[in-house]
């Protein structure tokens, strides 16, 4: 054991082999919970989690009312088939040479965050395209749930 208490593993063996300003200074407290903002970081778990588990939506999907579930499948459709492909495009002009070109880890990664911020540019703004696709998408369901009634009345 050397001066300031560490062992050979080079690090202390408990929070009591610390010095007191060390361990005030890294302890979480309530201000730098504050300070992070707890809504942001719920709301960066929660992104997480719906990529993540895109099965464990579909159980919930029945429950929703149809207006609500047609709003979704109409921000998918335009944030997958017009957003993403912008997106796409955007990063694929760009001439960053050097240090400020994007790294193999960055390239790697470019299409989930592109997806990502497709998903909340369709939500955060109003787009008069998603609302004739959801309305298209409702009307569609009516007719769908009149036709299969009529089927089955028949039988």
């Amino acid at each position: 054991m050397d001066v300031l208490g560490t062992t050979r593993n080079w690090g202390p063996r408990s929070e009591s082999d610390l010095p007191p300003t060390f361990i005030s200074a890294t302890a979480p407290t309530k201000s730098a919970d504050s300070a992070l903002g707890r809504s942001a970081i719920n709301q960066r778990q929660e992104s997480f989690a719906s990529v993540m588990s895109r099965a464990d939506r579909r159980a919930d999907h029945a429950a929703r009312p149809v207006e609500q579930r047609s709003r979704e499948a109409a921000e998918q459709f335009v944030s997958i088939t017009f957003l993403q492909p912008v997106l796409k495009s955007l990063r694929s002009s760009t001439f960053a040479t050097g240090p400020f070109a994007p790294s193999a880890a960055e390239k790697q990664f470019q299409s989930l965050y592109d997806a990502e911020l497709a998903q909340r540019l369709t939500k955060a703004s109003h787009w008069p395209l998603i609302d004739r696709i959801a309305e298209d998408l409702r009307k569609g369901t009516a007719k769908a749930r009149e036709a299969s009634s009529s089927m089955e009345s028949t039988t």
